[in-house]
């Protein structure tokens, strides 16, 4: 009897329905598909930001100790050494070595070009392993290219092969105060104590920083002039790690199991310690600012979407109330009689509720389905990644549209159970 009333109620206004499902498949759909995106969020935006620029550096130990005296900073003065070149090979077998994505060598020196001082600086443009660093795609690249890929080159990058001629890439400032182009030849002398050195111009860089003042070649090229091989001055290397700042480490010996867990999450903080384990005498350090603005990045997203959902959500509580309250109202003699009948309120409320149900069962599958078509579209016209299903997602959505038919039907089934017989059915007379 109550199946065959539920049918008959459903089938007798089938637009009101299809309205309430409607209303509930969009709420659910929405809140669905930010939910998927925000399952991806992170780890995109962890490998978006790496386009603008390492989140490690490598420095000899002790550089980055502050010296001042007399309240002048003296720490550029103090010889502190330099890395081997063997360190590289901790960034292939460390243990967060999958998450390295890129790095650059840097090896610096002071020489005179055309009778200005200025930074040389060695590294690696764009060379692919020498060694076997397992799975093609856990092999991180290597060379400023991948490291810096906002670079503008006007001309192309030097040439790093063996038995190559001498190529450089010369600042945009730098190449508009010497008055040269791609194309041309400079000559750097009072590099270490070799003697002059000309070199041809393969590109202007132009990188909208201090780069612009610099002048770069080959890493092996400046380590033979300057009697500094095997020696590297910084390392930059991009890693993949979780947005944002790491909590503070925990004390291993007060609460080992929070210093485990501290030390199992990819913070840039916990990837650079474990770095500078496997890296005798030199300090990883990451860089800051860059972290905490991807943290505060995540973070505004996920509000955004959050509020996006909250909207839709209240939407779909809203269509689904009032398609019902006009429901109740359209059914006040029905109602009232079936009262006068011998139906009880809560009897009534039931049939009110097992409508409601119906409609979070159809509206949640539906919606959940949408949600699923909403995220792969937001994802690859955003940010350029396809989205997987989750598998929680399709309980979590029928469990939010039954909890937005609950929040819709509480004033209609109090109205409903509130009618009075008696006075519904002498107003109808």
């Amino acid at each position: 009897m109550f199946a065959r009333a539920l049918t008959r109620s459903i089938a007798r206004r089938p637009k009101r329905f299809a309205v309430a499902v409607l209303a509930v498949a969009m709420g659910v759909g929405m809140a669905i598909a930010f939910g998927s995106i925000s399952l991806v969020l992170g780890d995109r935006l962890a490998h978006t930001a790496r386009d603008y620029g390492a989140n490690l550096v490598l420095v000899p130990r002790g550089s980055d100790l502050p010296l001042e005296v007399g309240g002048a900073d003296l720490s550029a003065l103090v010889e502190t050494g330099a890395i081997p070149d063997t360190t590289l090979r901790a960034l292939t077998t460390f243990r967060w070595r999958n998450n390295v994505l890129a790095y650059a060598p840097e090896l610096r020196d002071r020489g005179l070009v055309a009778g200005r001082m200025v930074t040389v600086v060695g590294t690696w443009f764009d060379r692919a392993p020498d060694w076997p660093a397992g799975p093609a795609r856990s092999r991180p690249r290597l060379g400023m290219k991948s490291i810096a890929p906002w670079w503008s080159v006007e001309g192309r990058l030097p040439d790093e092969r063996t038995g190559a001629p001498a190529e450089a890439l010369v600042g945009r400032a730098l190449a508009t105060r010497l008055g040269v182009c791609a194309g041309g030849t400079i000559t750097v002398d009072a590099l270490g104590s070799a003697p002059s050195a000309p070199l041809a111009v393969a590109g202007v860089l132009d990188a909208g920083g201090l780069e612009d003042d610099q002048l770069y070649v080959p890493l092996e090229w400046l380590a033979a002039r300057t009697g500094r091989a095997a020696q590297l001055d910084r390392v930059l290397v991009s890693a993949l790690t979780l947005p944002g700042e790491a909590p503070p480490m925990p004390d291993p010996g007060r609460d080992l199991a929070a210093y485990e867990k501290w030390t199992c999450r990819p913070f840039a903080q916990s990837v650079a310690r474990e770095l500078e384990r496997s890296t005798p005498g030199a300090t990883v350090r990451a860089v800051a600012g860059l972290e905490r603005g991807e943290g505060r990045l995540v973070g505004r997203l996920n509000l955004l979407m959050l509020l996006l959902t909250g909207a839709a959500l209240t939407a779909a509580i809203l269509g689904v109330m009032s398609t019902m309250v006009a429901s109740v109202v359209d059914r006040t003699q029905e109602i009232a009689l079936l009262r006068a009948l011998g139906a009880t309120a809560p009897a009534v409320g039931r049939l009110f509720l097992a409508e409601a149900l119906v409609v979070a069962l159809a509206g949640g599958v539906l919606g959940v389905g949408l949600g699923f078509v909403l995220a792969q579209g937001i994802g690859q016209r955003a940010f350029g990644t396809a989205v997987a299903p989750h598998p929680l997602l399709l309980p979590a959505g029928l469990a939010l549209a039954c909890a937005v038919c609950l929040a819709g039907a509480w004033l209609p089934l109090a109205r409903a159970t509130a009618i009075d017989p008696a006075r519904a059915l002498k107003a109808g007379a």
